[in-house]
């Protein structure tokens, strides 16, 4: 789109004379500028606006739509979502369970849930700072005009856009403003939609409610459920979040968002490409970023799902300075993440190179290799990349379900011979289960102990190491070493080190994390002790009955709004192939005070990226000022600057607030987790108790119903009809 400038001169009674003399342009120049709005650069708008008496806001509203479709995708989950669609009938028509069966892995319809999270298309986040240009991006991709884009930034709320073919009957408007506590999770429950919904409308609504300085800032709108029918939606949800800023609120939504991104765009004005927030953003961002691999004629494309955008690639930009800023922003975010995020992701500065793009709204030559990728990459990479993510999962829940229930079912067949002995056996376990709670509890002291010896290191380290990395006489080293030129190093010195900082931070409460896992294991071989304690010559060699303490147990935090490192431990756990999901931990950092949602499993982002930038001030990372300091090399008067901010900003203290509370909600977490386990165990006693509870003949025959319903189980899940994809 592109200001419709004629209209503009003609509104303030000016001839195209008269306005040349007004902002120093020949009558030819505005003549051509009116003919061809796209040519004209930012600089001339402002000043055009101002010569006719307008803000650039009002001139705005003054909008041509540029004649343009958007990218046209197809329809690439339609065969996926036909077999899960077969599936759910599938479920339809498969057993029912009864409340007295004993505690299993998984449920028919816990695979039914399952197998609904397998539909979800993938989500392309478009992110940047304000004034790039994303919400442009958006309408170029879908086709429209219906987003509030100008040139002054204006998306106050987080966006979803979906198909409309995919709108619930309920909402019949196009777009529904949600308050703060709203979880965009929830999108299609009706209850939880209505409970938040501000209010509800056109796409003029949007307008109205969803931009900066807006009635939606009033009454607290922060995110909103678009609708609308655009070729590209049938391939993914669209997510436009608002640009990075000083605002805590504003960043943390934009973060938020990240942690269930498919596919990014990133987007940067071309002049100015790339400075220190964009590098911390992107650390965090591309931390939560999914690998996809997709195969080209030169192998392996990685991370064909990344796409960073110089916008404003106007046309006073010459195409030989447009190729000199994406090298030289190439160069500079490999060396900022090389140590880091493309060191554990392999990715050379040639594959980043290749990921770098430009736009220009108004010119089809400057923005149709973006949409081209963008095109490619969903119709053809994320396909494939999500049928054969499903299809590991569902083979891996249908071999660990058909094991599961194989040795349920074995167990229950050796107790029909042997009645009398599993009845006392398990009357024996009811005995026992005060000894068993206090080797429980035990166990999990042992836990809380090896968590709170944990977390002191954590401290420790931050003290110690992190502390002597921001020493003025590391950081000088540090400059020394890493940037040759002062001016490269002013702009991008101190983003980098925070970026080393927390890659170092990562890695070492990855490696805290493996040191809890034999302990948090040893929590859980306490339920298998107690139950194989019982074999013994009275008993006979009989199975004993299993009892799922890891699935429980990660039951248990589905349902929490916080996970602290179990998530890194949980995500190893086979259960099921992780059919309750267990998103990873973006960042260790990210425990510096931002929450991503009440219900959301991943606690924490990448709080350098986030809140800690914001507690160093945006302004600090842009330019570090003057340095007086005379006498002293350059690296020496910038690294005891560097320093000084950090230490003004009580980094080392936030970085090590939020490690403790990292720790403090693992414990919690760890708590809930194993409440439930205790639950399940006593429904296990329960179900078992019951079975046996009568004389022989009645018992043997719930004994019968129960294994019969174990093997309709098991023959369901093996049974689950799937042709793994060519």
């Amino acid at each position: 789109m592109s200001l419709n400038l004629k209209v503009l001169r003609e509104a303030a009674g000016l001839s195209q004379s008269e306005l040349g003399s007004r902002i120093l342009l020949s009558q030819a120049q505005i003549s051509r500028y009116e003919s061809e709005p796209g040519s004209a650069t930012i600089d001339i708008v402002i000043a055009w606006c101002g010569a006719c008496g307008s803000s650039l806001e009002a001139a705005s509203r003054m909008i041509t739509p540029v004649n343009h479709r958007g990218i046209d995708v197809g329809q690439p989950y339609n065969e996926l979502h036909r077999k899960l669609s077969l599936l759910e009938q599938y479920i339809d028509a498969g057993p029912k369970i009864s409340n007295s069966l004993p505690p299993i892995s998984i449920t028919p319809e816990e695979f039914r849930l399952k197998v609904r999270q397998w539909k979800r298309k993938p989500t392309v986040l478009i992110a940047g700072r304000f004034d790039s240009g994303k919400t442009r991006i958006a309408n170029a991709l879908l086709g429209s005009n219906y987003l509030p884009s100008q040139y002054t930034p204006t998306t106050s709320v987080v966006t979803f856009i979906r198909h409309e073919c995919e709108r619930p009957a309920w909402q019949r408007e196009e777009v529904w403003i949600m308050g703060k506590e709203f979880d965009p999770s929830t999108w299609n429950d009706e209850k939880a939609c209505q409970q938040h919904r501000l209010i509800a409308g056109s796409f003029d609504t949007l307008r109205k409610f969803g931009t900066k300085e807006s009635e939606g800032e009033a009454i607290g709108a922060k995110s909103a459920l678009v609708y609308m029918d655009a070729p590209l939606l049938h391939a993914c949800t669209l997510v436009d979040v608002p640009g990075y800023s000083d605002d805590y609120e504003e960043e943390r939504m934009a973060n938020a968002s990240a942690t269930s991104t498919d596919v990014l765009i990133y987007t940067a004005p071309a002049k100015g490409f790339l400075d220190a927030p964009d590098f911390l953003h992107l650390g965090l961002l591309l931390r939560a970023l999914p690998a996809v691999h997709a195969r080209s004629s030169k192998g392996v494309e990685k991370f064909s799902n990344l796409f960073l955008v110089a916008t404003h690639a106007e046309p006073s930009i010459s195409d030989k300075d447009l190729e000199r800023i994406l090298a030289s922003g190439t160069k500079r975010l490999y060396r900022h993440l090389k140590d880091s995020v493309l060191k554990t992701r392999q990715i050379s500065e040639e594959e980043l190179r290749a990921r770098f793009r430009t736009f220009w709204y108004e010119n089809q030559q400057r923005r149709v290799a973006l949409e081209e990728s963008v095109q490619y990459t969903l119709s053809k990479v994320m396909p494939v990349s999500i049928e054969n993510h499903v299809d590991t999962e569902l083979k891996e829940i249908k071999s660990q379900a058909k094991g599961r229930f194989a040795a349920q079912i074995a167990a229950y067949e050796q107790t029909l011979s042997k009645l009398a002995a599993t009845r006392e056996r398990i009357a024996t376990l009811r005995q026992q289960e005060p000894q068993h709670r206090k080797r429980v509890r035990e166990k999990k002291k042992e836990v809380s102990a090896a968590i709170e010896s944990l977390r002191v290191e954590s401290v420790a380290f931050i003290r110690v190491q992190i502390a002597q990395m921001v020493t003025a006489s590391s950081i000088e080293e540090f400059i020394r070493k890493q940037f040759p030129k002062k001016d490269e190093a002013k702009r991008d010195a101190i983003a980098k080190l925070l970026e080393d900082a927390q890659s170092r931070v990562d890695d070492f409460l990855k490696a805290q994390a493996e040191e809890l896992k034999p302990i948090m294991e040893g929590f859980f071989k306490e339920y298998d002790v107690t139950i194989e304690g019982f074999k013994s010559p009275e008993y006979g060699d009989s199975a004993s009955i299993p009892f799922d303490a890891q699935g429980a147990f990660v039951g248990g935090l589905a349902g929490l709004g916080t996970l602290g490192i179990l998530g890194i431990w949980a995500s190893t756990m086979g259960n099921l192939g992780g059919y309750i999901l267990i998103a990873k931990l973006a960042s260790v950092l990210s425990a510096v005070g931002l929450g991503v949602g009440s219900t959301s499993l991943v606690t924490f982002v990448a709080a350098i990226g986030g809140p800690v930038t914001l507690a160093i001030g945006l302004a600090s990372l842009i330019t570090l000022g003057l340095w007086a300091l005379l006498g002293e090399s350059w690296q020496g008067r910038l690294a005891k600057k560097i320093a000084k901010i950090l230490a003004d900003k009580e980094f080392l203290a936030k970085v090590e607030e939020g490690v403790n509370s990292l720790w403090e909600q693992t414990w919690r977490a760890f708590e809930a987790g194993a409440d439930e386990v205790a639950k399940k165990f006593g429904q296990y006693l329960l179900t078992n108790e019951q079975l046996l509870s009568d004389e022989e003949e009645g018992s043997k025959e719930k004994i019968e119903a129960t294994i019969k319903a174990l093997e309709e189980l098991k023959d369901f899940f093996a049974g689950i009809p799937w042709r793994s994809p060519s």
